[in-house]
């Protein structure tokens, strides 16, 4: 399936392929799964060189090409196409490239206007490009230029393409302006004032002992709300620029058209409202259960490892999972595609992109420095196996998030199986409640943002931050996360990167995050089976839609009635949240494989017995004691009746 093909490079984001024939392809080993014949440069990413086109160059070849249509020479035509692809690829690599050192380093202005000179050239290169593939197809080499091609689905999308129009160009420009203004604001401190004391983010984090928890709620709400104050009305700006791109294309409104056309999405803003109804009634009350029921693990919270660690941590249990996903695994390892450690200068957040000039991927993370970072290696690494496997051209890239999401929570969870090995045995059981909370967490939130995003981009008025507020609050009570003014969760919506820069993607983490929940109960009755299904999800690229995946993969359809109860029933199973689990036997039988609690009792019963001994021992002495208790409450009782009566015949003189 390709998306009408439009160029914005918004749409594409990462989607690189390159000059194949310049590299010599790695020798891929065979595999149940996957093509072995795909292509993967041996160069290591510190090689991987930024170096621009020659832009003169490039558009005089475009004059060229032109002139090779209007001579109808078909030899010139075809091998100009092929230049084409090549020089998409490149750039788009290029621009990934740049994009990566960028979010490393936000605040630096070359990289930044780089990015911007590199999208505007891109607009224009690939708007023409399409242009000229779309006639030469109409003319008189068409046929043989098809046959070359040999993709009826891409031929049909090129022949569908209509220019750009300048406005279009420059919501394209405007857009990129203000996702990098949105950036910088995101890794740049703010300051408030309370009780003449300025307060920043940083100084609440050296200072952090010297508040108590009152003090600290209220210093971070106002930081948070000082954000929100900044940031909120760029959201404004990019909700009209979203739209004004919608409306272009003949959509009422920003949200049908990136469900159809941006994320290949096989069911709609109506259809969706299922799943917000299924999760508020099934996976809330579930997840607010376990939730209460999660206990610190400071081990796992100050699991602050370096990124090589990380990676050591989870490279035992990958080929554990299937054999077949080592390859990718290996290669990441060896070219060092990844960036993983902590900078203060780096974006806040998490991604793998396609780098097809060469072959592969690369991972970038900001950690949050604690455990959850090795789940963010686990996470991001089932993005690059598909990836590296999913060898396309740039042209050819259709980013299905739904099931690309599959891909990474899938494996998050049947790597569970051997969390006792990447965490250690006394964080297992507390990494795996975690990681099914923080799945359900997944599903509710991106409910909660997807529904936002939709009122925002629907509202029949002028938005402002208090209306925007109040709606985020509205839908999230819905979803039983209701919050007030003087609350920091009031204000954090604006923290969400995606919501600026991916609009309308964030659903992508509920619906992928239940299908990944249904393989986990599917590995419960049989983990080979719920393996081969993962496995042959990761072979989808995103020419298929969601719903059609699931059925071919022999998975339940989340939109169908009960699916979603059915799920929230598996994974409390799972978790020992079940019916059976209620039972007093079960609870006792919990109880007693906690070796802690075990101790725990066991201490309490010895400490009930001394108390018991004592009281048996001292028993004559308490029963003397409390007789000259209770004859000092009596005389007490006399004095204050004393002291009563004679208040009472000073008043009657007065």
């Amino acid at each position: 399936m390709y998306k009408k093909i439009k160029r914005p490079v918004w749409a594409i984001l990462g989607s690189l392929i390159a000059l194949i024939n310049i590299l010599n392809p790695m020798t891929a080993a065979a595999s149940d799964y996957y093509d072995d014949t795909q292509y993967h440069a041996d160069i290591d990413y510190a090689d991987m060189e930024i170096q621009w086109i020659d832009e003169d160059a490039t558009m005089a070849f475009l004059d060229e090409y032109e002139d090779a249509i209007e001579a109808e020479d078909e030899e010139a035509i075809i091998a100009g196409y092929d230049k084409m692809i090549a020089l998409m690829d490149y750039t788009d690599t290029q621009s990934q490239l740049n994009e990566i050192r960028y979010n490393t380093d936000v605040n630096n202005e070359e990289y930044s206007d780089l990015s911007d000179h590199m999208v505007d050239f891109c607009t224009d290169m690939d708007d023409r490009m399409l242009s000229l593939m779309r006639d030469a197809l109409n003319s008189s080499c068409g046929a043989a230029l098809k046959e070359h091609i040999g993709d009826e689905d891409l031929t049909d999308a090129i022949l569908e393409y209509e220019d750009l129009t300048p406005e279009e160009k420059q919501l394209v420009t405007d857009y990129q302006e203000l996702t990098q203004e949105y950036d910088r604001l995101y890794v740049a401190d703010v300051h408030v004032d309370i009780d003449g004391k300025d307060w920043s983010f940083e100084r609440l984090e050296n200072h952090s002992d010297s508040v108590d928890y009152d003090e600290y709620y209220e210093i971070v709400t106002e930081l948070y709300k000082k954000r929100n104050e900044l940031m909120a009305p760029i959201y404004m700006k990019i909700v009209e620029n979203r739209n004004r791109q919608a409306k272009i294309e003949g959509y009422d409104n920003y949200p049908e058209y990136a469900y159809e056309n941006i994320y290949a999405r096989d069911y709609t803003v109506e259809d969706i409202r299922k799943v917000y109804d299924g999760v508020s009634r099934y996976i809330v009350p579930l997840y607010e259960e376990m939730d209460a029921d999660l206990t610190y693990n400071y081990k796992l919270e100050m699991m602050n490892l370096p990124g090589e660690e990380r990676i050591a941590r989870v490279a035992p249990v990958i080929s554990r999972i299937h054999p077949d996903l080592q390859e990718a695994w290996d290669y990441l390892t060896e070219h060092k595609l990844y960036n993983i450690d902590p900078s203060p200068s780096k974006m806040e957040t998490g991604y793998t992109v396609p780098l097809y000039s060469y072959g592969g991927a690369f991972i970038f993370d900001s950690p949050y420095e604690n455990w959850h970072d090795i789940q963010t290696v686990i996470h991001e690494f089932g993005h690059y196996n598909e990836t590296f496997h999913g060898y396309r051209h740039s042209i050819e890239y259709v980013h299905n998030v739904d099931v690309a999401e599959i891909h990474s929570q899938g494996l998050e969870l049947l790597c569970l199986e051997y969390a006792d090995e990447i965490y250690g045995e006394s964080c297992a059981d507390d990494v795996v409640d975690n990681v099914l909370t923080d799945m359900m967490d997944s599903a509710i939130d991106a409910c909660i943002y997807d529904e936002f995003q939709y009122r925002a981009y629907t509202y029949d008025g002028e938005l402002s931050t208090d209306i925007l507020n109040g709606m985020f609050n509205e839908v999230s009570a819905k979803y039983g996360r209701e919050s007030t003014p003087d609350m920091a969760e009031y204000y954090y919506w604006v923290m969400i990167p995606h919501t600026f820069e991916s609009p309308m993607y964030y659903i992508s983490y509920g619906t992928s995050a239940l299908a990944a929940m249904d393989i986990l109960a599917m590995s419960v009755e049989d983990r080979d089976a719920a393996i081969d299904c993962y496995m042959h999800l990761t072979t989808y690229h995103g020419d298929e839609g969601f719903r059609e995946v699931l059925d071919d993969v022999g998975l339940p359809d989340i939109f169908e009635d009960g699916v979603i109860e059915d799920i929230s029933i598996a994974v409390a199973d799972y978790a020992g949240y079940g019916p059976e689990s209620k039972k007093p036997e079960a609870i006792i039988k919990k109880l007693l494989a906690d070796p802690v609690l075990v101790v725990s009792i066991i201490i309490i019963l010895i400490v009930i017995i001394i108390i018991i001994v004592i009281r048996i021992a001292t028993h004559s002495e308490r029963k003397a004691r409390n007789r000259m208790m209770k004859q000092q409450k009596m005389y007490y009782k006399q004095m204050r009746k004393q002291q009563k009566m004679y208040y009472k015949q000073m008043q009657m003189k007065r």
